[in-house]
């Protein structure tokens, strides 16, 4: 059972995690609330002629950089999980 590597980094103060999501500095962090973004202009059905809303994207999830406060988005370690699923 392999478990992913995740790197929370801010370029801007220079703060960084490297969790799996399980330990404590990992929970104490605090998810930025972000909008859905629009799939684009509503567009006319040509047999119904009715509107037909394209459907919205949910962005990826975005942390509070605990130093400044900054919106962070999560990576995952390619490296580290990559030596896992060989060891294994």
């Amino acid at each position: 059972m392999s478990t992913r590597l995740y790197r929370l980094y801010c370029e801007y103060c220079n703060w960084n995690l490297v969790t799996d999501g399980t330990d404590k500095a990992a929970k104490c962090l605090k998810e930025m609330v972000v909008a859905e973004v629009p799939g684009g202009s509503p567009k006319i059905d040509p047999e119904t002629k009715k509107i037909v809303l394209p459907k919205s994207k949910k962005p990826k999830k975005k942390f509070k950089c605990p130093k400044c406060g900054r919106g962070i988005t999560p990576r995952i370690i390619k490296e580290a999980n990559a030596e896992e699923t060989n060891t294994a």
